[in-house]
């Protein structure tokens, strides 16, 4: 085989692991999923608290922040402890369902920059974290107008 043959033969091998190492690891950093907490066609609406006054979520906000909640794991209250305390200028979010019933969502603190979530119906004994970059923190923040 000549020179030529072994580096083409190389360069493929090198570009597959690459591409199979970053297959895996973006397996790796979006973790797995939990199951589903909400399906879309149970929401009837959002709205986040903020200075005591209730803003609707639009259409689009909604759909993006039920796929970041659904995609949250559970984590016991020992693991808030290890996160950052702040404080929130928006106090909760409400979920409206078809069925008549509500959700409310507490933001409680951070970690790294993952929010840290107060649940009860989904997780009586502790807290839901986000997982991924940490957007659900900016969107809620942009959904009222202080």
């Amino acid at each position: 085989m000549s020179n030529r043959t072994i580096s083409y033969l190389l360069l493929v091998v090198i570009v597959s692991m690459g591409a199979l190492f970053a297959l895996n690891f973006i397996n790796i950093w979006r973790g797995t999923a939990q199951a589903k907490y909400l399906a879309p066609n149970e929401v009837k609406g959002m709205d986040i608290e903020h200075d005591d006054k209730l803003y609707t979520l639009n259409f689009s906000q909604q759909n993006q922040v039920l796929a970041i909640l659904n995609q949250t794991i559970k984590v016991g209250y020992e693991r808030y402890f290890e996160g950052e305390e702040a404080d929130f200028e928006y106090t909760a979010l409400v979920i409206y369902l078809f069925d008549g019933s509500s959700i409310k969502i507490t933001p409680v603190g951070f970690i790294n920059r993952q929010l840290l979530l107060r649940v009860p119906e989904w997780n009586p004994q502790g807290l839901i974290r986000e997982i991924g970059p940490g957007d659900l923190h900016y969107l809620l923040s942009e959904t009222y107008d202080p």
